[in-house]
């Protein structure tokens, strides 16, 4: 059933893409309810799980300090309405969901794994044709589907999504296609794929998923030159960015200004100046969850005149992390990053996986620096779901199914 269910997923893939990704939270959480029973009693905590639990619950207590108004779930009875508006809560059950889906991808047999690689490889490409045409034709398309759908400018920004959703998805595509395939036709395959993805995020200007391009490359260039301890090394590299993040950002955006921002990036620069403002008042246990959205400072005077000086998050999930839950929630992260890449071990025994997995990481932790909002469901989703594909990687090297319980 699962290489059914995960195939499923992966066929919906380019829609939910070519969408803005929103929707990859409500799909993977369906996915998981599905396959629960057949993964339940195989898992087991393990010590990075334990970790995050820890940030979690930290996170959760966070609110009693918060200045933001709380709200965890609103249930209204005549028009049997449930929702589940905390965005913690909701990336908190996102991450056991994905937990399940990981177990259950690493339980398949040899022959679904094959089929389900297959299944995403098709989709991927297939998506990565609609990003060549949407930027070829992007005034066209558009054109064409403003009588549908109003001219909000969602549609571009969707577009851009698809783009970094892309990104984090093109090395993945590229080390699978390249897998067991002669050198030359190997690396032609991923220079093309990975050739392809960067002069979209050029001609678009998505500098994010170039980052995330750049910084999975030197990740899995790690765990190659250094299969032994690359995963424990990269893992305690992320977990000190995360550590340093106020220093490392704050030097990167010293001397930003709202004033004289006059783009994205000089915008974004002086948001992280604000953020780092407010982490210096409660550096220790931070301001509390959601702390930023309360944030209404309007600009005064610039190109950016009237706009909020932190727009509902930190646009760096490092700051914002700080921001909210300050060196305790910093430091609890840090440590579930350092056991996740001491659990992961030696990259040898994990053949492409691991690569992939490397991948993951780094195109990850890139984007967390400069974009989204570190309670966002839907990325975290596409994350996992990346991490589905790479333990169902069909190699005699990779974890066997009788490990399943090593992923939570």
């Amino acid at each position: 059933m699962s290489v059914f269910v995960l195939g499923a997923l992966f066929v919906l893939w380019p829609l939910v893409s070519l969408a803005g990704g929103l929707a990859f939270s409500s799909l993977t959480g369906l996915a998981a309810l599905l396959l629960l029973p057949s993964v339940v009693r195989t898992l087991r905590p393990r010590p990075y799980f334990l970790a995050l639990l820890a940030f979690f619950i930290f996170a959760g207590v966070s609110m009693l300090w918060s200045p933001r108004e709380q709200v965890l779930v609103s249930i209204d009875l005549d028009k049997m309405q449930f929702a589940i508006r905390s965005e913690m809560l909701r990336v908190g059950l996102q991450i056991l969901a994905l937990g399940g889906l990981i177990a259950a991808a690493m339980r398949m047999s040899e022959r679904d794994k094959a089929r389900l690689q297959a299944i995403a490889q098709v989709a991927l490409l297939v998506q990565l044709g609609m990003l060549v045409v949407l930027t070829v034709f992007e005034l066209q398309i558009l054109d064409m589907l403003r009588p549908i759908v109003p001219d909000t400018g969602e549609g571009v920004q969707n577009i851009s999504r698809n783009c970094l959703i892309m990104a984090v998805a093109a090395p993945s595509l590229a080390i699978g296609l390249a897998r067991g395939k002669p050198p030359a036709i190997a690396w032609a395959l991923a220079a093309g794929v990975i050739g392809t993805i960067v002069v979209i995020l050029v001609v678009r200007g998505v500098h994010a998923g170039l980052l995330a391009i750049a910084a999975a490359g030197v990740c899995v260039a790690l765990v190659h030159v250094l299969p032994r301890h690359g995963f424990k090394i990269l893992g305690a590299l992320i977990a000190l960015m995360v550590l340093t993040a106020p220093l490392i950002f704050g030097f990167l955006s010293q001397g930003a200004d709202f004033a004289t921002a006059d783009d994205s990036s000089s915008y974004r620069a002086a948001i992280w100046q604000r953020v780092i403002e407010l982490i210096n008042q409660h550096p220790i246990l931070g301001n509390g969850l959601g702390a930023l959205r309360t944030v209404r400072e309007p600009i005064e005077s610039g190109v950016f005149a009237g706009q909020f000086t932190v727009p509902n998050h930190a646009h760096n999930m490092t700051l914002q992390l700080w921001a909210e839950v300050g060196a305790v929630g910093a430091g609890l992260m840090a440590l579930a990053l350092v056991l996740a890449g001491w659990r992961l071990g030696d990259a040898r025994r994990l053949g492409s996986a691991g690569l992939r997995g490397a991948a993951i990481a780094g195109a990850m932790t890139a984007v967390a620096g400069v974009s989204f909002d570190l309670w966002n469901d839907w990325w975290w989703a596409v994350a996992g779901l990346m991490a589905v594909l790479a333990v169902a990687t069909p190699a005699r090297s990779a974890p066997q199914a009788g490990d399943a319980n090593a992923v939570v």
